[in-house]
């Protein structure tokens, strides 16, 4: 039996983004131009829809990600043993993420 065709997903990512793109583009230019009018109501549709969308979106994410990153540290710092290790540990912690940011 042959593989299973593979789908490059980045390709529909990209293509995606591009598509939005030009369409939030194409509406602003349409309603600028041939029916000025209506210009202002594009700015209604994001403040009435889309922020409150993205608003939930945010905190469903904040949601399940906080508490992983929660247990994540709780199991890490259980399974470290001793609170000699943990202090290392720690101060290692601390160097590296002050240190990472200047390096990006």
């Amino acid at each position: 039996m042959p593989p299973p065709p593979r789908r490059n997903l980045q390709r529909w990512i990209l293509a995606g983004l591009a598509l939005g793109l030009l369409g939030g583009l194409l509406a602003k230019v349409v309603t600028g131009k041939f029916a000025p009018e209506l210009e202002g109501r594009i700015e209604v549709a994001v403040r009435e829809v889309v922020r409150p969308v993205g608003d939930i979106f945010l905190r469903l994410l904040f949601m399940g990600v906080l508490p992983l990153a929660f247990s994540c540290l709780a199991l890490g710092v259980y399974g470290v043993g001793s609170l000699k290790d943990l202090g290392k540990l720690s101060w290692t912690c601390a160097a590296r993420s002050s240190t990472s940011p200047g390096t990006s």
